[in-house]
C-alpha cells in the first residue's frame, strides 16, 4: 500500500504548493506531474500487480510467437491482438505491453480531468481512493477501451459529433466487446434528471439486487464468451461486504451531488448527464453484491464520478459549507479505500505492489 499512500500524499501536497484550481496553467502543470507519477508507477509494475495482468502478458507472448492469422483464432478482440503484434516487433519482453498500455490509459484520464473538472485535486484524489486506478491496472483491455470512449465523450458531449463518438465506441469494442454498451449514452444526452428519476434509481437498484442472477444470465446470452466465468466461482460469487460498501458509496455519491446542487436552479446538460451516470453506477453496484464480476462493468461509468463530485461541490456553496463537505468527502473516501485495500486486496490484485525490477 505504501506506493499508493505516496501518490495520495503527492496529490495533496502538490495541490497545496501549486494551487492548480487557481488557473489553467497551474492546473496543467499539476496534472502533468501527478499523472506522470501515476503512469510511471503503472508502467513499471510487476506482472503480478493486477489480477489479469499476467493473463494479458501471457497472451502477448503467445501472440508475439505466432502469425497474425493464428492470433485471430485466440479469444481476444482484434484490437488487442493488433496492439500486441505491433509492439512485439519493438520488444518481445512482456513489460513492453504494460508500458505501452499504461501510456495509452493514464495520460488520457489526466486529460479527461483537465478538460472537465473544476477541482482537479479532488478529482485526482478520487481516482485513487475510488480504486479506479487499481481497476485500470487490472482490466487492461477494458481500460484501453475506456480511454478511447473518453476521447469520444469529448467529441460528442462537447461538440455534438455523434457519428464520430459511435465510431470510437466501435473501435473501443475492438479492445473489449462490452464497450458497445456505451453507445446507449447518446440517448441520455440533454435528458433532464429530477427527483423522480432519483427515486426510481433507488427502486431499480433494489430490483437489480433481487434479480441479479437473471441479469447475469442475460449478460452471458449477449456476450457468450463470459460463460467461461461460471466455472471460476470467485468471479460470479457474492461479495456481500465490499459489494454492499460500494453500493452504499455509489448511492451516497449520487445523493451528495444532488444535495450540493440544491441551490443551483439552472442545472446544465452536463449535470444531468453525470447524474444519470451516477444512477447507473449505483444500480450496477447493487448487482455486484451478488455477482462481483459486474464491478468491471461499473468502471465504464465510474470514471465520471471523478467529475461529478468535484463539480457539484463547487456549485453555490459558501466557504464554510464547502470546506466541511470537502473534508467529509475526503475522510469518507480515505476510509473506503483503506477498508477495501486492507480487507479486499484480492478485488484488484494491486496490493502488494512490486516493480518489474523485482522479477
Amino acid at each position: 500500500m505504501f506506493i499508493y499512500i505516496v501518490i495520495i500524499l503527492a496529490i495533496l501536497i502538490l495541490g497545496i504548493i501549486i494551487k492548480p484550481n487557481d488557473n489553467k496553467k497551474n492546473k496543467k502543470i499539476y496534472l502533468i506531474i501527478i499523472f506522470t507519477i501515476i503512469t510511471i508507477v503503472a508502467a513499471i509494475r510487476n506482472v503480478s500487480v493486477g489480477i489479469d495482468t499476467e493473463q494479458f502478458c501471457n497472451a502477448f507472448k503467445r501472440i508475439a510467437s505466432i502469425s497474425f492469422e493464428q492470433a485471430l483464432e485466440l479469444r481476444y478482440e482484434v484490437g488487442f491482438i493488433c496492439l500486441c503484434k505491433i509492439i512485439s516487433y519493438i520488444w518481445t519482453n512482456q513489460q513492453i505491453l504494460i508500458i505501452v498500455s499504461s501510456l495509452l490509459i493514464f495520460p488520457i484520464v489526466g486529460f479527461f480531468i483537465y478538460r472537465n473538472s473544476e477541482d482537479v485535486i479532488l478529482s485526482s484524489l478520487l481516482y485513487i481512493l475510488l480504486n479506479t486506478y487499481a481497476m485500470q491496472m487490472n482490466v487492461m483491455r477494458q481500460a484501453i477501451a475506456l480511454a478511447i470512449i473518453i476521447v469520444g465523450y469529448e467529441l460528442f458531449f462537447k461538440t455534438d459529433k455523434m457519428i464520430k463518438y459511435m465510431l470510437l465506441v466501435v473501435i473501443a469494442s475492438f479492445f473489449h466487446q462490452t464497450a458497445l454498451i456505451m453507445i446507449f449514452l447518446v440517448l441520455l444526452k440533454d435528458k433532464k434528471y429530477n427527483l423522480k428519476i432519483y427515486m426510481l434509481t433507488t427502486l431499480a437498484g433494489i430490483i437489480a439486487f433481487l434479480v441479479a442472477n437473471k441479469i447475469w444470465n442475460l449478460a452471458v446470452s449477449i456476450f457468450p464468451s463470459y460463460a467461461g466465468y461460471i466455472d471460476k466461482g470467485e468471479y460470479v460469487s457474492p461479495s456481500y461486504l465490499a459489494g454492499t460498501i460500494s453500493a452504499i458509496v455509489a448511492w451516497l455519491v449520487l445523493t451528495m451531488g444532488m444535495f450540493f446542487e440544491r441551490k443551483n436552479k439552472e442545472k446544465n446538460g452536463n449535470y444531468n448527464f453525470l447524474a444519470y451516470m451516477m444512477s447507473i453506477i449505483f444500480i450496477i453496484d447493487m448487482i455486484v453484491i451478488k455477482i462481483n464480476l459486474f464491478v468491471r462493468l461499473a468502471s465504464y461509468f465510474g470514471i465520471f464520478t471523478l467529475i461529478w463530485l468535484p463539480n457539484t461541490l463547487k456549485n453555490d456553496l459558501d466557504k464554510n459549507e464547502r470546506f466541511l463537505m470537502y473534508f467529509l468527502v475526503v475522510i469518507c473516501f480515505i476510509l473506503y479505500w483503506g477498508i477495501l485495500s486492507l480487507y479486499r486486496p484480492e478485488w484488484y490484485g494491486v496490493i502488494p505492489y512490486t516493480t518489474f525490477f523485482n522479477q
